[in-house]
């Protein structure tokens, strides 16, 4: 508070921490000035607020309040229940958009047969609306006319949406932390399907290029990469500040934990481009952009850092690789360019 780390926490819940469980997400409320509102979605554990036994998923508001710096954990208000759980891929992102409503990711849960299906919450983006007693529905929701199909839920096809982040010009993206080959990023829109467990990247699940092509009902991923040797998008932001150089006011900046990068990435009508701007960051799991500083939350050794652009000399050259041809049969004639490459010192 005001640059000094307070002795109590906001906050301490019971939860369940098996694996990629416990505390997995938090935003504040659009009106937080106001109401000091702020929403965890969480499994909770022995001592939760209406423990049965049982472990599931939960999204609840406490109040901060403004002269201790706490909330009390008393106060907490359930908004959405009893949502199934597993001890991974319980997705976690949520982000509200500009009227107000709430978007959650919520992962597979390792049950990928009913991924597909809308009358399921599994691999899921819901848009809902909190109120002061609980949640709406909004009205174009795109199943909400479907009979059986869940109203809240959004868009489907996802395997762990770990986090979602929001531009400025309303696009809201979530990160889809993959399997074996692929990690993506997703342009969320009304009734999408991004093709989990069928489809991942451009490709057919468990197949690596030259592959074929994913069916033309799946949408496509706004951004993706291929990993070996382990890959997972766990933090996502926009940068609109004015505290990097230009040239990155508007990107996508995205951690990812096992690679310990953080990248920034132009996404735009024609593609995408991603370069690396931090390494050796290893254990990310949110990046928050803040009075135009790009601050990251590192779990495995607890701290919340600051990431700085130094404007001095020996700084690294910027290497862009270009590439004509990415997939085909064999042989596989392929041209490089370099010429993107520069240096930001002026240097040749």
């Amino acid at each position: 508070r005001n640059g000094v780390l307070q002795e109590q926490p906001v906050l301490t819940l019971f939860t369940n921490v098996n694996q990629d469980s416990g505390l997995l997400s938090i935003v504040t409320d659009p009106d937080f000035a106001q109401n000091h509102h702020f929403y965890v979605w969480y499994a909770p554990g022995v001592g939760s607020k209406g423990w049965r036994g049982n472990t599931f998923l939960r999204l609840s508001r406490f109040t901060l309040d403004e002269e201790s710096g706490r909330a009390d954990a008393g106060s907490e208000h359930i908004v959405l229940d009893n949502v199934p759980w597993a001890n991974t891929h319980n997705g976690g992102g949520l982000v509200f958009d500009a009227q107000g409503d709430l978007y959650i990711g919520i992962g597979d849960i390792r049950e990928r047969d009913v991924v597909q299906n809308p009358r399921h919450f599994e691999g899921k983006v819901l848009r809902i609306h909190p109120t002061q007693t609980g949640y709406t529905v909004p009205e174009d929701n795109p199943f909400r006319q479907m009979d059986g199909a869940r109203p809240e839920v959004y868009a489907l096809g996802l395997r762990n949406p770990f986090r979602m982040a929001r531009h400025s010009d309303g696009r809201i993206v979530v990160g889809d932390v993959g399997a074996e080959d692929w990690e993506e990023i997703n342009l969320v829109t009304a009734g999408a399907n991004y093709g989990w467990p069928e489809r991942e990247g451009p490709c057919i699940t468990d197949s690596s290029p030259p592959c074929s092509a994913a069916p033309a009902k799946y949408t496509a991923p706004a951004l993706y990469y291929r990993h070996k040797g382990g890959g997972a998008v766990t933090a996502l932001a926009f940068y609109e500040g004015d505290r990097l150089p230009a040239d990155y006011r508007g990107d996508l900046f995205y951690a990812d934990f096992d690679q310990a990068t953080v990248f920034a990435a132009d996404v735009n009508g024609n593609g995408f481009t991603i370069e690396p701007f931090v390494s050796g960051l290893a254990g990310v799991v949110d990046l928050i952009p803040v009075n135009n500083g790009l601050y990251y939350l590192d779990l495995p050794n607890g701290e919340v850092g600051l990431i700085y652009y130094a404007e001095s000399a020996g700084q690294t050259p910027q290497a862009r690789l270009a590439i004509d041809n990415s997939f085909g049969p064999a042989p596989l004639s392929v041209d490089f360019s370099a010429d993107g490459s520069s240096d930001p010192n002026g240097l040749p």
